[in-house]
Formats: structure tokens, sequence, C-alpha cells
């Protein structure tokens, strides 16, 4: 059965089931003790003064039984007796928030295979909270206002303990330093970032898809992958909401519909254009629908349709800007 994917509406592209994009970053545990294999974005950290609020947040997909692994760390900025180490860990598929030696625990575990948003705050009263998709999941009251250790973030690995190396896939990793409530978390949590938000300090999508270097949008922190053999991209769905009618792309970016459904509503026109590449996923059954007297454009050279869709509906599809399209694109109305 097609899945009605993404719809495009006067106002705004909305979800309606599964979306991806091109990938993610894939960790590798290997046992015993775990792998040395990290993330190392260099000279990025969180700022180190006092009660300084800040959210960590990231999309995270737990590999099939990690969560029986006694522990793993998948983002920190540390030094080993630190009043103000920062931790964010599994522990037994359970997320943990660690400030200092303060440790705020989510009260539910993430589900192994499976993406979910986990997000890590700070207030600048020092509350901790923990939520996953959005929804407040700690356990206990906790607060620490301690300044965080001046050190670098790294990801997938903590250096001191080799044991806890993360095992799964990680991606739109980000950083805020300022608060954000509980229904700004929730509100935007499955929104892909530009990199020019208000607060934003570090955002790495992670779906390069290739090399060794994950790029970040802010302020070109780029983070360097450490033992490829353990590290490396995963071709993946993931659940994104993409607010804007118009899909442009300053770099190069897929929008994955697989044999899912793009359904532009009845009157409504939307564009696809500035590098975007809309892929069926490797010849899947992918459906454009066009509905009644609306349009999509697909505008510009680099912009492409690929992967075998089948264009339906009443309404108009078309090319301006030598846009690719393939042979394999079919029209059927």
């Amino acid at each position: 059965m097609k899945k009605t994917l993404f719809s495009f509406a006067a106002t705004v592209l909305t979800i309606t089931a599964l979306a991806g994009t091109d990938g993610a970053l894939k960790f590798t545990r290997t046992s015993p003790g775990g792998s040395t294999a990290w993330v190392s974005p260099a000279g990025a950290r969180i700022p180190t003064t006092n009660a300084a609020p800040f959210v960590a947040e990231f999309w995270i997909k737990l590999a099939v039984g990690a969560d029986s692994i006694s522990e793993m760390q998948v983002f920190d900025q540390d030094i080993s007796g630190n009043g103000g180490r920062l931790l964010i860990g599994i522990i037994k598929g359970g997320p943990r928030f660690q400030i200092g030696g303060t440790q705020q625990n989510a009260n539910k575990a993430l589900t192994p295979g499976v993406w979910q948003h986990l997000a890590c705050r700070r207030t600048s009263g020092g509350g901790m909270y923990v939520y996953i998709d959005g929804q407040h999941v700690s356990a206990a009251n906790m607060s620490n206002t301690a300044a965080l250790a001046a050190t670098d973030i790294v990801i997938g690995y903590l250096a001191r303990a080799t044991s806890t190396a993360f095992d799964g896939e990680l991606a739109e990793v980000r950083v805020w330093v300022v608060d954000r409530s509980e229904a700004t978390i929730r509100a935007n949590y499955s929104r892909r970032m530009k990199g020019n938000e208000s607060g934003l300090q570090y955002c790495w999508p992670m779906d390069d898809g290739t090399g060794t270097t994950c790029r970040e949008l802010v302020s070109g922190k780029n983070a360097t992958i450490a033992k490829t053999d353990k590290v490396g991209w995963s071709d993946t769905m993931l659940p994104f909401v993409l607010s804007r009618q118009t899909l442009s792309a300053s770099t190069s970016e897929k929008l994955f519909i697989g044999d899912g459904t793009l359904a532009v509503l009845a009157n409504a026109n939307a564009m696809l254009s500035g590098g975007y590449t809309m892929d069926a996923r490797n010849n899947g059954a992918g459906v454009i629908d066009v509905g009644t007297g609306a349009t999509l454009t697909v505008n510009g050279a680099g912009t492409a349709v690929s992967g075998g869709f089948v264009k339906t509906g009443a309404g108009t599809l078309r090319y301006t800007g030598a846009p690719s399209h393939p042979g394999s694109f079919t029209v059927a109305q």
C-alpha cells in the first residue's frame, strides 16, 4: 500500500508518514570492551559559564540489542572529575543526562532499531530535563548550575572509558545556547535546521554520505570521523517534517520518497529547486500526485527527479531552468 509522505498545501509542506533524507552516521560497537571510534568537531564546545542554558539534541537509532548494554556515551564535553563535565549517554536503553555528579535519567527507554529524537535541556536556573520525541521524560527533579568543562565536544565515545562506545546511528546533532521550552522542542524536533536559527550554536546534519567529515552549518566547526572502520555512512529514512512550500537547498540534498507518494494538494503551487534531488530510492514505486489546479515546478540545473516515479493527478508537473529528469520518469493521468 502506498503511503503519503509529504503533502504540499497552499502554505506549508507537511508530513503524514515517514519521510527521509540521504543518510545518517552509523557507529559500530565492537566487543569485548567497545571500540575507540568517535566524531570530533575541533574547537566546538558549549559555553563554560555558570548556569548557562543550553539544549543538546539529536536523532538516534539504537542498534538492535544495544538496549542490553550497561552504558554507552553518545555526546560529551568531558574532563574526568570536573564538576561541569557533560555526559549524555544510554544506560540499558534509557537516556541519561549528566552534569558533574548530577544524573538526570529518563523514565522510559529508547526502542532499538527505531529512529527517535532525544533532547537534553538545562535552563538558566540549572534545571535538567530529558525529552524523547518532544515529550518530557525526566525521572526526577534535578539541577546543576556548574560551568561546563572547558574541553571540546566528542560524539559517540568517551575517551577515558572505551567500553562505553556507542552502537547505533545518529543524525541532525544540534546544540542551542539559549533555553528552549518543552513546547518549542516539541514543535521543532522533527525539522531540519538551516544553520541560521537564533540561538543555534552548532548543527551537524550527519547526512554527508561520503568522506570523513561531517559538515557543521552554523560556524563551520566541521567534525572529523576517527576510526572509519567503526564509523561510516548509513542510507536511512528519517521522520523529518519539511515546513516550507519551496524546497530549496544551498547544497545538494536528497528527499527520499521510496514507494510512497509526494502529494501536491488541489489548487496549491509548490517548487523543488536549488539542488534538491527527489529520489524514489533504487527505483521504488514512487508517486508524485499533483492535485487538480495545482502545479509542482522542478526548477534549475542540479535539481533532479529520479528513480522511476509515476506522476498522477490532474495537476501540472513542469520543468524550468534545465533540471535533470531521467527517462524512467513516466506520466500516468
